[in-house]
């Protein structure tokens, strides 16, 4: 016995339904009754039928639906056909994908505690790459030396020969044009009118462009002068950028106020000499020999600790595990999430010195984020910091780790 339900709506009332539940008999052959609900015109019969008629998959339904028209049905089996067409297609492709590269990604299902990651490096550089008082002293005195040797009939040749002031001035300039030249800012690249921030005009760019437009054999290979003297222009180098220790004035960890000399090591860039925080020393990034001048240098510049931890240092070092025991000061750890866990810093662009030698026009300092064992892009990922100003930085870690079967997929 089964129930039939039809449902009623009364012309009086558009909004209510009367429910009516009636039973019909149905007389059947051996005088045995039966009852049947809602009486339909079924085709298809059996599993098979009751299951297409039943399917959540769009149209299949339409295959053995009664009552629809040749045309209809048609219809239906072509786009029907097509989707499993399609959908048998789309799954040939993922499989010979995975065949090509057979890689899964998943996510970890638990958090990682920001203990077990190391803290990124921190570059900061000046948006001022030389500065303005020693390129102006110097093309001052450049400019008196060359008066002085046209007053008693010496030229210029002969005054790079016989006068060391006056070839290590002529080779400053050189230098210095290619340290504001490496790195140009708009206006430069625009070839618009430049000033330094007391109003003198671009010395560097007027010398430099004199230099070059003299058909004067005393100027025929000025550039070796450069390759001569590579030890005066390191200390040039120094002398004309911007120091670390008078740019960053305070230093703050964990809640603790640190010696910045001991936390930042300085690093020559595209953007000029830089500041570093956490960073592996560039001489056991670049693998350089042991008698190189460079690596001496950046010893010099960093803790013992440090030296001795980033040798010691393993790429699995960057993650450790919740189990790992291991103890080190480098790379940096921060021991908690937060901004009082973090690095606070109090900077100095040192506006008075800014010359006309500029990575960008306007005034500050830029910042990069990047891994303590890559070299730092400040160029392209720059974030600019203006003078009197506040700057918050929240760093999101994002990881990838490969298990070991990755090392057995043929990548060619």
């Amino acid at each position: 016995m089964e129930a039939c339900i039809n449902l009623v709506f009364l012309d009086n009332f558009r909004k209510s339904s009367i429910i009516l539940v009636f039973f019909k008999r149905k007389m059947v052959e051996k005088n045995q009754t039966s009852f049947e609900c809602c009486p339909q015109n079924r085709r298809l019969e059996g599993f098979i039928g009751k299951t297409i008629r039943e399917s959540v998959l769009h149209g299949v339904k339409y295959l053995v639906t009664p009552n629809l028209h040749y045309s209809e049905r048609i219809y239906w089996i072509f786009a029907v056909a097509a989707s499993f067409g399609y959908a048998i297609f789309l799954v040939l492709d993922l499989v010979d994908k995975y065949n090509q590269n057979p890689l899964i990604l998943s996510f970890q299902s638990k958090e990682t505690q920001v203990s077990q990651i190391a803290f990124p490096a921190i570059t900061i550089c000046n948006v001022n790459i030389l500065k303005g008082d020693v390129i102006r002293n110097t093309v001052f005195d450049y400019r008196r030396r060359r008066e002085e040797g046209l007053a008693k009939n010496i030229t210029a040749g002969q005054l790079l020969d016989i006068d060391p002031e006056f070839r290590a001035m002529f080779t400053d300039i050189l230098q210095f044009g290619q340290f504001c030249f490496q790195a140009k800012s708009f206006r430069r690249y625009m070839n618009e009118k430049i000033v330094d921030i007391k109003g003198y005009p671009d010395y560097v760019l007027q010398i430099n462009d004199y230099i070059m437009s003299r058909d004067d054999t005393a100027y025929d290979g000025i550039y070796k002068f450069l390759d001569s003297y590579s030890d005066e222009l390191g200390d040039l180098y120094k002398h004309a950028t911007h120091n670390c220790q008078d740019m960053i004035l305070k230093c703050m960890w964990e809640e603790n106020e640190l010696p910045c000399h001991k936390m930042f090591f300085e690093i020559n860039t595209r953007h000029g000499r830089c500041c570093v925080f956490n960073m592996m020393p560039k001489y056991i990034l670049g693998n350089l020999l042991e008698n190189d001048t460079r690596k001496l240098e950046e010893e010099s510049r960093l803790p013992n600790l440090a030296i001795e931890e980033w040798k010691q240092f393993n790429l699995s070092d960057m993650l450790l595990s919740e189990e790992s025991t291991v103890q080190t000061s480098y790379p940096r750890r921060q021991k908690a999430g937060g901004k009082p866990f973090g690095l606070s810093l109090l900077l100095n662009p040192e506006l008075d010195l800014y010359s006309a030698c500029n990575t960008n026009d306007a005034l500050g300092l830029k910042m990069v984020a990047h891994s303590p064992i890559s070299f730092p892009s400040i160029m392209d990922m720059g974030m600019p910091i203006a003078p009197s100003s506040e700057v918050f930085v929240d760093i999101e870690p994002k990881i990838t780790i490969s298990n070991d079967d990755l090392s057995s997929v043929d990548i060619f």
